[in-house]
């Protein structure tokens, strides 16, 4: 299920480090920030005679060319800058879409959650096996965890049909 959130743009509260590091061969400043429970680390450059950054991370004073969380779940990282290019109107893609908001959103979610703890228990209890879950982290597959989705999608296809 897409659900699509709307919240206002809080500047985020950076700190400045004063390290550098080359990133495309420009001169970049560490910066670090603290947004919803994840620590942040941003490399932006003021090089170039615009500011621009991805997502939620604007507030610092130029162009953000990496931001990664402490965690690695979030990373966001330029490959390349063409300055110049005429890429056309920007429109907002999410226009037509029912909107929800961030409190509306986290109720959503542990709706959700319980549906799928109570999910979880009445598979183990039928399989006796516990499904692995990966607790919002990116995992490599294992043939034990592929094996363990096959049971658990193929658990979830009969349990929609019963539970319409």
């Amino acid at each position: 299920m897409d659900v699509y959130v709307i919240e206002s743009l809080n500047t985020m509260t950076w700190e400045l480090t004063g390290n550098t590091k080359k990133i495309l061969n420009y001169t970049c400043n560490e910066a670090r920030s603290t947004w919803r429970g994840r620590d942040y680390i941003a490399y932006f450059t003021t090089e170039l005679p615009f500011k621009a950054a991805p997502w939620k991370f604007h507030g610092l004073p130029g162009v953000m060319l990496v931001i990664q969380s402490s965690d690695s779940n979030v990373i966001f990282e330029a490959i390349n800058i063409k300055i110049g290019q005429n890429l056309g109107n920007i429109t907002n893609p999410f226009k037509d879409n029912k909107l929800k908001t961030w409190t509306d959103f986290i109720e959503l979610y542990k709706i959700q959650e319980l549906k799928m703890i109570e999910i979880s228990k009445k598979m183990e209890a039928r399989t006796g096996k516990k499904h692995p879950r990966s607790s919002n982290r990116i995992e490599l597959p294992t043939k034990e965890t592929i094996q363990a989705e096959k049971e658990y999608d193929a658990f979830m296809i009969e349990w929609m049909k019963k539970n319409k």
